[in-house]
């Protein structure tokens, strides 16, 4: 319903109608407690009357509430007058960016310098794990001072399911639908002209999907059109899916880097994409500074480019690569670094289930102490508290290691790593038998149900593979990179605690045809590796063993490769306390395989046990992490034959052996 001026809505005086969308209708009013203007944005029916929809956009509105940036138009507060429901939000005079370009492409030197605004933005709210998901020129403000003012921050996805595609025009509409959801593969959210390709398939959003909108406006700048166009929403994700951008459009006086760093941004697969930011502001501080490369033609010449973009990358995170388009002998194994993480004098890990993670590029580690998350960068010397994310167990990274999903009953929740308010993700108790956050959601084991998934951005969650406790018990799920598979560990019921260890096995199951193989019998905690090797736990030592992951098979011959790694009390499950990352970081709680049993015992190739009766004496204080050599495998290999007494009571310090 509109309103009109003069209408009063608590405190707020309608002023005048300023738009209107597929998300309600914005206008400008007058705070006559404040004496000041802002922007009043109106909440359509459907996502008002939907107390589930409206509840998660209170919590997400909270969230962006915490940024305060130059670049981002503030969130005053959800209001409710008279059964409106309302956002209050900065008011920002100027025109938008779609504006501004409808009269022209923009010079090179005035595009670059509000693609640096934008991105700057970006980066904020990514620190601090709020994604975009609609970025677009018509959600871009500049203002009367020449500055940038990114609008609708987050608010896309905080009500994502209650959008819907009766949008003025469907290709500038904040959410649209397409024939994904006729098919059941999923709700395809943000705008068509920007959306990324995997937006357009119905998966979830991140970072590297504002980083492909980032790339669509910054082209739109420099040409004056979109890098993908189509007559209707259909044509324009068949573009964006298949299509390619009229690079030919981009003025001769666009610096190379520029062009490099456009197509960086607009790789249709999202694993190659530019994966941060950060990468753009580098390139777009210095737009000249990058040694002239061949004009942007031929396939050959963009592949180039990327590589040179992707050196700038590297200069610009302070690491040193090599790369040459001749074939090279592969470099020797580096030596295997192995260093403890002590706790602070008095401080105790919270044992009751899974207790720590690294993050997916082994940068950091996080881990639950005293019933709260600490996080330690493993270049520094010191662990820092997460602030608000207490009382915690069971800590997963997101994909890009910004943030982490915990549990604290009776819920799911989702904080960044710079700590903040926890934004819930879904309600399930009691606490789950692990957690695992991928590119394809967040599956998490439900006692007495199965196995559960619930996407990043909140929901109710849908049964994976249902699991009674007639049946057995499952614990440690990880979907595969295929977005199809899951490993986890099946104990066939009924289970009692205490012989769980002798009885577990480590399964592989298809989402689509509900097949499940027996990978190893006897063992629990499987881990698939990017270097084609499943790790997994015979009592309490970790075992590897090659793994094809088309055929789902294992090759016979496994290895131990780590020895002495504490698990959590059979009663909650007996969840092997380690984590190990895509690039080969892996961290552990050193201790016995479980209280009072200090057997060491032989293995044999198949994963075979002989206890030997001998004992030993340990010191399991600490977190101890490992990282070297030229792949996992390898690593663990050297590390299999050092013992850790050399570690004493408090291990601390770094050893390579």
């Amino acid at each position: 319903m509109s309103l009109t001026s003069g209408t009063r809505l608590g405190p707020y005086e309608i002023v005048a109608l300023l738009g209107s969308g597929g998300m309600g209708e914005v206008y400008r009013a007058r705070d006559t407690n404040l004496g000041r203007d802002v922007a009043l944005k109106t909440l359509p029916d459907r996502v008002t009357h939907d107390a589930d929809r409206l509840a998660r956009f209170r919590r997400e509105a909270q969230v962006l509430a915490a940024l305060n940036h130059p670049h981002i138009g503030s969130i005053y507060g959800v209001e409710e007058t008279d059964g409106q429901r309302f956002l209050v939000l900065e008011l920002v005079d100027g025109e938008t960016l779609a504006a501004r370009i409808e009269r022209g492409p923009l010079p090179v030197g005035e595009a670059v310098a509000i693609a640096r605004e934008i991105a700057e933005a970006l980066q904020a709210a990514h620190e601090k794990g709020i994604v975009h998901r609609d970025l677009k020129a018509a959600n871009i403000a500049l203002t009367s001072h020449d500055r940038v003012k990114v609008l609708d921050f987050g608010l896309a996805k905080a009500t994502d399911a209650a959008a819907s595609s009766g949008a003025h025009d469907p290709l500038h509409s904040p959410t649209v639908t397409s024939p994904a959801m006729l098919t059941g593969i999923g709700v395809i959210l943000g705008t068509a002209a920007y959306m990324s390709p995997e937006q357009a398939k119905g998966r979830d959003a991140d970072k590297r999907s504002d980083v492909w909108a980032f790339g669509c406006v910054l082209f739109e700048m420099l040409t004056g059109t979109r890098p993908f166009k189509g007559d209707d929403v259909s044509d324009t994700l068949a573009a964006v899916l298949k299509g390619e951008p009229p690079w030919e459009e981009l003025p001769a006086s666009v610096p190379p880097s520029i062009r490099s760093l456009l197509e960086g941004c607009l790789e249709k697969n999202h694993r190659e994409r530019i994966g941060d930011i950060s990468t753009a502001l580098f390139v777009l501080k210095r737009p000249f500074s990058v040694p002239a490369a061949a004009q942007i033609q031929p396939k050959s010449a963009r592949f180039r480019a990327k590589w040179a973009l992707l050196a700038l990358a590297c200069a610009a995170a302070g690491a040193a690569a090599a790369i040459a388009l001749r074939p090279r002998p592969e470099p020797p194994a580096a030596p295997v670094a192995r260093f403890g993480i002590a706790l602070p004098t008095g401080s105790q890990f919270t044992l009751s289930r899974h207790v720590l993670a690294v993050s997916p590029d082994g940068t950091r580690i996080v881990y639950v102490a005293d019933a709260a998350l600490y996080l330690r960068s493993l270049p520094d010397m010191e662990s820092r508290l997460i602030p608000g994310g207490d009382p915690a167990i069971l800590p997963a990274f997101s994909p890009d290691g910004q943030s982490v999903v915990f549990w604290t009953d009776p819920a799911l929740r989702r904080i960044a790593v710079t700590g903040g308010v926890p934004v819930t993700v879904c309600e399930t108790t009691p606490a789950p038998f692990g957690i695992h956050w991928s590119e394809h959601g967040i599956v998490f084991v439900e006692p007495g149900t199965g196995i559960m998934r619930v996407s990043a951005n909140g929901g109710t969650p849908t049964v994976l593979v249902r699991v009674t406790p007639a049946e057995g018990l499952v614990h440690g799920p990880q979907l595969l990179p295929d977005g199809d598979t899951l490993l986890f560990t099946l104990v066939p019921g009924p289970v009692a605690a205490s012989n769980f260890l002798d009885k577990a096995d480590v399964v592989a199951q298809s989402l689509k045809t509900g097949q499940r193989r027996t990978l190893v019998e006897g063992g629990s905690d499987g881990r698939y590796l990017p270097t084609g090797h499943l790790i997994y736990m015979v009592e309490g030592t970790m075992m590897a063993v090659p793994f094809d992951l088309k055929k789902m098979t294992v090759t016979p011959g496994a290895v131990p490769i780590v020895e002495g790694v504490r698990r959590s009390s059979p009663a909650v499950g007996n969840a092997t306390q380690f984590d190990v990352s895509s690039t080969g970081v892996l961290v552990y709680l050193p201790g016995p395989a479980k209280a009072g049993h200090d057997d060491v015992f032989l293995y044999d190739a198949k994963g075979g046990t002989t206890p030997l009766k001998l004992g030993w004496n340990v010191a399991r204080a600490g977190i101890l992490a490992s990282t070297g050599g030229s792949g996992p495998l390898q690593r663990y290999k050297g590390i299999r034959d050092n013992t850790l007494d050399s570690f004493g009571s408090r291990p601390e310090g770094v050893s390579f052996r």
